[in-house]
């Protein structure tokens, strides 16, 4: 899927994942619950605990799981100038794997 909102809320169940691929740029923010974040290519891991934001900063692929049952924001911060904002791809098929299994 494509989304191409520039904010949304979504809800994640304990355990969930869900992938974006290509989101650099944007501002996730942790509403309820807690999130675990880990990009491509980048040895670091984020944690968010309600009212905590991570900009993400790497193409390629970006998972996002549930620590807890939890709601969080996704907002396309804009583009800089002279580029031109992309679409964010989420793979909503891989949402219910455990956080285990969300490589």
């Amino acid at each position: 899927m494509i989304i191409t909102a520039e904010t949304r809320t979504e809800t994640l169940a304990k355990g969930a994942a869900v992938r974006f691929q290509d989101a650099a740029g944007t501002l996730v923010t942790c509403l309820s619950g807690g999130l675990w974040i880990t990009q491509e290519d980048d040895g670091r891991d984020i944690v968010l605990a309600p009212g905590q934001g991570a900009v993400l900063d790497r193409g390629g692929r970006t998972v996002i799981g549930a620590l807890a049952e939890s709601r969080y924001l996704v907002q396309r911060l804009p583009a800089p100038a002279g580029r031109s904002p992309r679409p964010i791809h989420d793979d909503r098929r891989h949402s219910a794997a455990p956080l285990e299994h969300a490589s």
